[in-house]
């Protein structure tokens, strides 16, 4: 029969190598810094068009261009001018679907993870279980 001490040291190592599995990958970094990317060139193109067709601050426009990406909307700043609508339209289609896939993928990337990490964990701790003569078996009382 294994010593306690033998035991707790397998489950430290168990632990140990799982959590390495967690740490994050360079594709998750990647993807990261391209949504933080793709989420200021979406902002920056609505805050410069904005101020330029309907004569906004910089920050109302930046203001505005974050309600619609956010779909909040409060309606407090709306578009007057027939291109600024059409283009309020097609920004706010394609952004918000642009904002989206960034935050499905980022989130998506970070659940797999948890998963791989969690199943490895089970499975490497069944192991040990069975190595350390365990079995599913019900024991007789």
């Amino acid at each position: 029969m294994p010593k306690r001490k033998d035991i707790e040291k397998e489950v430290k190592e168990v632990v140990k190598e799982t959590r390495e599995m967690q740490k994050p990958s360079a594709s998750f970094h990647e993807k990261i810094l391209f949504s933080i990317l793709m989420v200021t060139i979406l902002l920056g193109f609505g805050t410069i068009f904005y101020s330029q067709t309907e004569a906004w601050s910089y920050i109302d426009a930046l203001y505005f261009s974050t309600m619609t990406l956010t779909t909040v909307g409060y309606g407090d700043l709306v578009p007057t001018t027939p291109v600024s609508k059409l283009v309020t339209s097609v920004y706010a289609i394609l952004g918000i679907g642009i904002m989206l896939y960034l935050l499905i993928s980022v989130v998506g990337e970070y659940i797999f993870k948890q998963e791989k990490y969690f199943d490895s964990l089970v499975y490497k701790l069944h192991n040990l279980g069975a190595s350390l003569g365990h079995s599913n078996k019900k024991r007789k009382r």
